[in-house]
């Protein structure tokens, strides 16, 4: 790739696994298939990354990602064009099984169950724009108030898909007020990670 090359906003699907869904669609259409690498994450069945990709044309690649840990998958493109790339998201949007922005922010808001939440704010961080929304923001923060402290920690973990300076307020309030210290230490870690990354503030 062109050392210029910028990866895209990602499009999350709804199945999981869907590399079936989207290799069939990058072979309708003639694109080359680089190949497939695996990471594994953990010692646990399942905590496995996938990364497939596909040469659209030169200087443009479709990623495809799954994540075994949290059972989600998105496709996203890396182009030195972003007009390009985004062209190419649209007709993916339009033609793959996508969730879409309303549908990832109402599942947040609607789940009880807390593994359930937990795989809810990762996708939906997943699949936010590449902007800070309001929105994504505020569900969020509710999810950092769940009582088990396990989904705030996942929570705090997700901010690494958009980190945007609108989650710095949340991160020092979970730092100064949350009763459980490996919250508290989980968001001292990101902090640390966005200083790391020139996050600013909001």
């Amino acid at each position: 790739m062109n050392t210029s090359s910028e990866l895209s906003r990602r499009l999350v699907l709804r199945e999981f696994p869907a590399d079936d869904e989207v290799g069939a669609y990058a072979e309708a259409r003639g694109w080359r298939y680089l190949g497939r690498t695996e990471q594994t994450e953990g010692e646990s069945f399942g905590e496995t990354i996938v990364e497939m990709t596909w040469e659209v044309e030169p200087d443009v690649v479709l990623l495809y990602v799954e994540d075994g840990l949290t059972w989600n998958c998105f496709v996203q493109v890396e182009a030195g064009d972003p007009e390009r790339a985004e062209h190419l998201l649209s007709g993916m949007a339009r033609d793959l099984d996508v969730i879409p922005l309303e549908e990832l922010l109402s599942a947040v808001e609607r789940e009880r169950d807390p593994d359930e939440l937990a795989r809810a704010v990762n996708r939906l961080t997943l699949g936010a724009p590449p902007e800070p929304d309001d929105r994504v923001v505020a569900r969020v923060a509710d999810v950092l108030r769940h009582p088990e402290p396990d989904v705030r920690r996942l929570a705090i973990w997700a901010m690494l898909h958009t980190p945007w300076p609108q989650y710095r307020p949340l991160l020092r309030h979970v730092l100064a007020t949350d009763e459980d210290q490996a919250v508290r230490e989980t968001a001292e870690d990101m902090l640390a990670t966005y200083d790391e990354a020139g996050v600013g503030e909001p």
